[in-house]
């Protein structure tokens, strides 16, 4: 979930950067700034998300009893690891669907001087 999220928030920023520019007379540097400040919170998302994670498929694995001699027991890891891959999958598709349907507020509604 974390995952899909993060890489869906980085595209935000570019095809903004010129109009920050040029309207509100943003350097290379202050969105740089920007883009640093929002890719901070992101990886830091992702690496607890991680081990949050590693830690419950690592939990289901034992608690199953899985090894080479019971590989049977990786079941429950797997089942828990493909619902939040499906679950971040649809989360994601639904926030697309919300920001670009109708009544969305995504960067698609922006439009500049040159393209007016």
């Amino acid at each position: 979930m974390c995952f899909f999220g993060g890489f869906f928030g980085f595209d935000g920023l570019p095809p903004i950067a010129d109009l920050l520019s040029k309207q509100l007379h943003f350097s290379d540097s202050n969105i740089g700034l920007i883009q640093a400040a929002y890719s901070f919170p992101t990886i830091v998302t992702l690496v607890i998300g991680g081990i949050i994670t590693d830690r419950m498929i690592g939990w289901a694995n034992d608690h199953s009893g899985a090894s080479a001699v019971n590989p049977g027991g990786y079941l429950l890891g797997m089942k828990i690891f493909s619902t939040l891959g499906l679950l971040s999958a649809l989360l994601a598709l639904l926030l697309r669907r919300r920001e670009a349907g109708p009544a969305g507020c995504g960067l698609e509604t922006i439009t500049t001087a040159a393209q007016a």
